[in-house]
């Protein structure tokens, strides 16, 4: 009887004890690491690369053979810009500066004048207007102020031995837009197309005489079109 009653506590005992811990308080388990969002937000800086053309002439004689002066080449450089993220909305800012290898030399095979269009460097100042369809995608056009260095020059036998030349930089206007992929919070590559207008630039002889001044000549703007890979950095990644 004495050893029954001995069992009969222990087994109370062992269910009291599980019971008591069974309405003991657990502890959660730890969160999953935060994983950052990528946004559009903050300042950024990067590299690029890229090549430019004429579609029309820049300016020619068409008395000569080949007339005319078609710039082309590549440029590249880099880039400092803002961005703002408002839902999907991005607005932002941005500046670059290029160094530049668009250009072209013409060497009449009739009477033996030289035509050259080049431009040694150029940059923009321009706003941007994106959608950013999800963290890491943006679409945006942009478009602003152009300035470069621009070099137009013709010498030769027709042209009565007087070089006509401006070299000078000027100032136009820029449009396009491009799309940017964010492969890291920190990190963005681009791809971007930009129309660059830095206006007419008549080369003029020693006594200041234009270089269209003659029946079979002319100046067009020096304009071109442009296409860019580029590389950002984010300062601050939100």
């Amino acid at each position: 009887m004495c050893r029954f009653l001995i069992a009969a506590a222990t087994a109370g005992a062992l269910i009291s004890t599980a019971a008591v811990a069974a309405d003991l308080p657990t502890k959660a388990p730890a969160p999953a690491p935060f994983a950052p969002v990528a946004t559009w937000s903050g300042f950024y800086a990067g590299l690029n690369a890229g090549y430019g053309w004429a579609r029309r002439d820049a300016f020619g004689d068409l008395s000569d053979s080949p007339c005319c002066v078609k710039p082309r080449g590549g440029f590249g450089g880099v880039q400092l810009g803002y961005n703002a993220q408002f839902s999907q909305w991005v607005l932002g800012i941005e500046t670059d500066l290029q160094g530049s290898g668009i250009s072209k030399t013409v060497n009449d095979l009739n009477f033996g004048d030289t035509l050259r269009s080049k431009t040694d460097w150029f940059g923009t100042l321009r706003g941007r207007l994106g959608v950013a369809f999800n963290p890491a995608v943006l679409l945006y056009i942009t478009g602003g102020l152009a300035y470069g260095q621009v070099n137009n020059s013709a010498v030769g036998p027709v042209l009565s031995g007087s070089p006509y030349n401006i070299d000078r930089t000027h100032a136009g206007y820029v449009l396009g837009g491009g799309f940017e992929y964010k492969i890291a919070p920190s990190w963005s590559v681009k791809a971007e197309y930009q129309y660059i207008n830095l206006r007419k630039n008549d080369p003029t002889n020693p006594a200041g005489q234009p270089f269209d001044q003659f029946s079979d000549t002319f100046v067009h703007v020096n304009d071109f079109h442009t296409v860019r890979l580029g590389l950002n950095y984010f300062f601050v990644p939100r």
